[in-house]
């Protein structure tokens, strides 16, 4: 299963049970070529609640990918 898929199913089941507000924003970090320097390896989201969550976002390193 894909991880869009696993993300899917998570939030169809969470939102059976919580009311979730909808996304109001997301920041990604911008992608560094050769690896995320640490102040680059974490997402923000608002809810339209004006709830707000940051997130430690790992992204693959192409040389792994490669190995």
């Amino acid at each position: 299963m894909s991880l869009k898929a696993e993300f899917r199913k998570m939030i169809a089941g969470m939102a059976k049970r919580f009311a979730i507000p909808p996304v109001a924003d997301i920041y990604f970090p911008p992608f560094h070529k050769g690896g995320q320097p640490k102040d680059a390896q974490f997402l923000a989201l608002r809810l339209q609640s004006d709830a707000t969550g940051i997130r430690f976002v790992l992204l693959p390193n192409e040389e792994m990918e490669r190995g």
